[in-house]
C-alpha cells in the first residue's frame, strides 16, 4: 500500500484542534475534513471512540496510520511534509531541542508565564495566512453548528 500525503483530520470548531487545522493549512496538505460536533456529543458516539477511545480531537487518519493527541499530531505531520522545514530531521542536533518543546507545550498548558517574547510569537503565529484561514473555516463551521 503506497501512502500519499493525504490524511483524514478529525476536527471540532472551538477546540485544540483548532492549531492542527492551522498546521495542515500551513503544510498546504491535502487533506478530508471530517468535522464532530461536541455539542451534540458525537465525540462520545461508538464511531468516534473507535478512532479515539478517549473522545478528543485533534486524530489524523494516513493510510493505516492513526495518530492522536495534538503533540502527537504535529509532530507527525511536520515529519509527513519534510519539504516545508517545520520540523528538524532525525539526525539533526536540533531535533531534541524540537520534541522537548513540543511535548513541553502540549503537557504544560497555560502554566509558562506569558512573557513578551512569547506574547510576541503568539501573535506572528496568529498572523500568519494559514492560522487566519484556518480560524475564519472554524468560525463558519461554529456558526453552522450553533444552528
Amino acid at each position: 500500500m503506497s501512502l500519499s500525503p493525504r490524511v483524514t483530520f478529525y476536527h471540532a470548531p472551538n477546540s485544540r484542534s483548532g492549531g492542527t487545522r492551522a498546521l495542515l493549512e500551513e503544510l498546504g496538505a491535502d487533506y478530508d475534513l471530517h468535522v464532530l460536533n461536541l455539542k451534540r456529543g458525537e465525540q462520545r458516539e461508538a464511531p468516534y471512540l473507535a478512532i479515539n477511545p478517549m473522545g478528543k480531537v485533534p486524530a489524523i487518519r494516513h493510510g493505516e496510520a492513526l495518530v492522536t493527541e495534538q503533540p502527537a499530531v504535529f509532530i507527525y505531520l511536520a515529519d509527513l511534509y519534510p519539504q516545508t522545514g517545520l520540523a528538524p530531521a532525525i539526525g539533526d542536533p536540533l531535533r531534541g531541542p524540537y520534541l522537548r518543546w513540543m511535548v513541553f507545550y502540549g503537557s504544560m498548558f497555560k502554566l509558562v508565564r506569558q512573557r513578551p517574547v512569547i506574547r510576541a510569537y503568539i501573535d506572528r503565529v496568529t498572523s500568519r495566512p494559514a492560522w487566519q484561514r484556518a480560524a475564519a473555516a472554524d468560525a463558519a463551521l461554529a456558526a453552522g453548528q450553533a444552528e
